[in-house]
């Protein structure tokens, strides 16, 4: 407007007709104006009686005093608007025309304006004006805003309710919104709000969990077997001869597929595993929260009954957690929250000597939840109730066996056998008997057991057994308690007779056959003392061997990896494998008659 009387006063000062301001005089002649008019001037707003002839000449129309006002601000909140109309009041006498429009507009130079700024509607205004004019004054406000809530919707006016359907009940606008949340922050770690698992999961919580199959399918499942490292072939072998279908070596063991069948016979049959686990679930984690909801997504109550005991154990490699034990304990949480869910109670925990075994495996980026079907370690065969100070395991002396190329006919010799673990698994082998013939087994506890399948392998197992004779194996100590020890250890192994143990010192020993096979574990000291003592073994041990045992091969299992260069015999293979944490080699000698004493020490 500014810019409009701008432009029309240089027009009139190039006319030469502009008129100076009407005096103080001039203005008290004129009539005086209405209330309502003289509140709405501004100090530049001339009424009709006082545009001057110069004005009419030109044909130049000012607009309308009402609606200048507004127009100066752009944009001006309607409460501004609303508080001029209130002081000003209505006189239905002075105009034909309605009056309104100073309300109405001020809304409309503010096109986002919220409903709450709308000004009210004057009811002592309404009643004057005609129906055309109704509508145009409560609705135009909220129209103004394209985008509003539903909160901020103005309320209906007093006498109209809007209409319902009968059988709809009225619900508020606010609680409309407020629809059930099945992922709210307190279920996130994995506990849905009903009984039944949702439908929809958030995108974190969708997991690979067990497998889905067709009734009729087979029965496939995603098994893995551990084992020490560095026997990794030799399970491979022993997995593929029993059967098993995708076969993927790994550190510290081998994964694979196979039937519930094929699950029995490993832990039965395989000499070199240390458990069979089956895999339940897998998928990617970021935070113990996920690793939770992945162990939700498992139908615990299908494998075992809640009278069973549980234990949660957490292993990883790079793992990105804060605490293993944590981990255990979110799981431990998410198992018995789907017992509780499943209105079966909740299941105990015994660390000690559990039913149920529940492994939680955790890589960089991603997490796997077996169910261990094995219970104790497979090296536990069940006839070891004494050893020495350090036993050796009976997976990894077996391992050793078949490493070194022992196939149940040749000669062996253990001439410091300790507490017979190379003696009676070399028996097994050659009589072909299973390891796990006389030890139970956590699947028994499994709600999918199978008792009659069960039955029929441990029969097939037995009938495929050799008789029972006297076996080319020989052990010797010199130790008496240890002798004791082993010869109890083959009596509850079946052994007693067939295996001969004598007492006596190491470089009295002579073989019993004119070939064959020295396997055997010598001691390996850690402390200083220790290490001295061993250094002067091995000079004299490579001569007894070079001088009677020529056409054997020894096979020598220890820590000190100082032996080869010690020993001064020929190193024809060194076999990498782990008693444990600790690092030793398996060193295969053959042995060719001669003196030792002039052979040159290998590097």
């Amino acid at each position: 407007m500014a810019t409009f009387r701008s432009r029309q006063r240089a027009s009139q000062r190039r006319d030469g007709t502009r008129e100076t301001h009407a005096t103080q005089q001039d203005a008290q002649r004129q009539p005086a104006a209405p209330a309502a008019d003289t509140q709405r001037k501004t100090p530049h707003t001339q009424t009709p009686a006082e545009k001057s002839p110069t004005d009419h000449a030109a044909g130049q129309h000012k607009p309308k005093p009402q609606a200048d006002a507004p127009r100066r601000r752009l944009i001006s909140p309607a409460s501004e608007t609303a508080a001029q109309d209130a002081a000003t009041p209505h006189k239905p006498h002075e105009s034909a025309a309605p009056e309104p429009a100073p309300a109405a507009a001020a809304p409309r130079r503010r096109l986002i304006s919220p409903a709450s700024e709308a000004p009210p509607l004057d009811k002592a205004a309404a009643h004057h004006h005609d129906d055309a004019t109704k509508p145009a004054q409560a609705p135009a406000a909220p129209r103004r805003r394209l985008i509003s809530p539903v909160n901020d919707a103005p309320e209906q006016e007093t006498g109209t309710p809007p209409q319902r359907r009968a059988d709809t009940a009225p619900k508020s606008a606010p609680s409309a919104l407020r629809q059930p949340n099945r992922h709210a922050p307190e279920q996130r770690r994995g506990l849905p709000a009903t009984e039944s698992m949702p439908t929809e999961r958030p995108a974190f919580e969708r997991r690979t969990a067990e497998p889905r199959r067709r009734p009729g399918a087979p029965a496939h499942m995603a098994l893995f077997a551990s084992c020490p490292r560095g026997l990794e072939p030799v399970l491979q072998q022993e997995l593929r001869r029993l059967g098993a279908d995708e076969i993927a070596p790994v550190d510290g063991g081998i994964g694979f597929a196979g039937s519930m069948e094929l699950l029995m016979r490993v832990n039965l049959e395989s000499r070199v595993a240390s458990r069979v686990l089956l895999r339940l679930a897998r998928g990617a984690y970021r935070s113990e929260r996920e690793i939770n909801a992945l162990a939700m997504q498992v139908d615990w109550p299908r494998y075992f009954d809640v009278a069973r005991t549980i234990k949660v154990k957490t292993d990883g490699i790079g793992a990105r957690v804060k605490s293993l034990d944590y981990v255990s304990l979110t799981v431990k949480d998410a198992v018995c929250d789907r017992f509780r869910q499943a209105q079966q109670g909740r299941p105990s925990v015994d660390t000690r000597s559990p039913d149920v075994r529940i492994q939680v495996f955790l890589g960089a980026e991603e997490a796997s939840i077996y169910l261990d079907s094995s219970g104790e370690a497979l090296f536990k065969r069940g006839w070891r109730e004494e050893s020495g100070e350090a036993p050796l395991r009976e997976n990894l002396a077996a391992g050793i066996l078949l490493l070194a190329g022992y196939k149940g006919d040749e000669p062996l010799l253990d001439p410091m056998c300790g507490s017979a673990t190379f003696l009676v698994e070399a028996a097994d082998i050659a009589l072909n008997r299973a390891p796990g013939r006389a030890r139970a087994f956590a699947f028994e506890k499994w709600q999918i057991f199978d008792q009659p399948l069960w039955t029929r392998l441990c029969n097939n197992a037995r009938a495929a057994e050799k008789p029972a004779a006297p076996l080319p194996i020989r052990g010797s100590d010199r130790d008496a308690r240890m002798v004791a020890i082993a010869r109890a250890n083959l009596e509850r192994a079946g052994l007693a007779g067939l295996i001969s143990v004598e007492q006596g010192e190491l470089f009295d020993s002579r073989p019993h056959a004119s070939h064959g096979l020295i396997v055997t574990n010598p001691p390996y000291g850690v402390r200083l003392e220790e290490q001295d003592t061993l250094a002067e073994l091995y000079p004299p041990l490579g001569d007894w061997l070079k001088q009677h045992f020529a056409g054997w091969t020894a096979n020598l299992f220890t820590g000190d990896l100082r032996l080869p260069k010690l020993i001064r015999l020929t190193i024809k293979r060194r076999i990498p494998l782990y008693n444990g944490a600790l690092e030793c080699r398996l060193f295969v000698l053959p042995l060719i008659a001669g003196s030792a004493r002039a052979a040159k020490p290998q590097a």
